[in-house]
């Protein structure tokens, strides 16, 4: 009796820990179902309130805060985690580093999407496409929140995280309450409170993250190179594995080598650079590879 209450505790213990189990993934679900109400909630508020023009104009302009910032992360998010799994003690000048590589795409990006917005905006009046272009400038508030998070994710504060993601829409909502309040409904008003949530949000993440940084021992230029590379050449993203004291993230390809799965030459020869352990290596999971070492 005395021990399976132990066990219990225990196991309970285990699924209800701030850091992980039941309680990370309950966690999560919330988040996203917040998340998902939050901007329903928004999407009916923005579509009644603007009308079908005023909508229209909207979405017009908000796209441009999403585009580049899309194209300036380039895989950076997945190899913040992944460099951050293998190499924890460095994972300020990671997360440094992914925000100086993010900023270093978004510029030619940014110049792109500016050189080519005229033409698909050509139907929208001179004030719209004006204010898609100071959206499209500081769209780069949106990839910073990406790296922001997913570095939050990689030294396993999976509060932050969730919490980033649905923080922006709740702060999106509640500055729309304030302007219907103040009656203030033209697409400029709420581009400007999309635009403001995402900078409030950022901010906060941003203090959470840096928080118990060592800033004397940051070294962000020499981790930008493997940052890149592994952004870069994975196709196949990471997984993630929630152990009890750390985040194990592998490569898809990893993972099937753990496993015991054949690799392509290419993998391989990368694998023995990185000195990760021989494909087939772990007994009893799956047939040994039959490539050559």
């Amino acid at each position: 009796m005395r021990i399976g209450l132990t066990l219990a505790c225990d196991m309970a213990n285990r699924l209800l820990r701030p850091q992980g189990g039941m309680f990370a993934m309950l966690h999560a679900m919330a988040t996203q179902a917040i998340g998902l109400a939050l901007n329903l909630a928004t999407g009916i508020m923005s579509a009644r309130l603007l009308g079908p023009t005023g909508r229209g104009e909207f979405a017009a302009v908000i796209l441009w805060l999403q585009l580049p910032s899309l194209l300036a992360i380039a895989g950076i998010q997945n190899a913040i985690v992944y460099q951050t799994g293998r190499r924890p003690e460095q994972a300020a000048s990671i997360s440094v580093a992914g925000f100086l590589l993010s900023t270093a795409l978004f510029i030619p990006m940014a110049l792109i999407c500016f050189w080519w917005m005229p033409g698909p905006m050509h139907a929208y009046g001179p004030s719209i496409i004006a204010l898609a272009q100071v959206v499209l400038i500081l769209s780069v508030i949106s990839a910073w929140s990406i790296i922001v998070r997913q570095s939050l994710l990689a030294v396993r504060n999976f509060h932050g995280y969730n919490s980033g993601g649905y923080g922006s829409s709740l702060v999106y909502f509640l500055i729309l309450l304030a302007l219907v309040g103040l009656e203030r409904t033209s697409p400029q008003d709420f581009v400007w409170a999309q635009l403001a949530a995402l900078a409030g949000v950022l901010i906060i993440l941003t203090v959470a993250l840096v928080a118990r940084w060592d800033w004397r021992s940051l070294h962000p230029f020499a981790c930008i190179a493997d940052l890149a590379a592994y952004a870069w050449a994975s196709e196949n993203g990471v997984i993630y594995y929630l152990g009890k004291r750390k985040l194990t993230v592998r490569t898809a390809a990893e993972a099937e080598a753990a496993a015991g799965e054949d690799l392509d030459e290419g993998f391989r020869t990368a694998a023995a650079r990185l000195r990760l352990p021989a494909p087939g290596s772990r007994r009893g999971r799956g047939r040994r590879s039959s490539a050559p070492r």
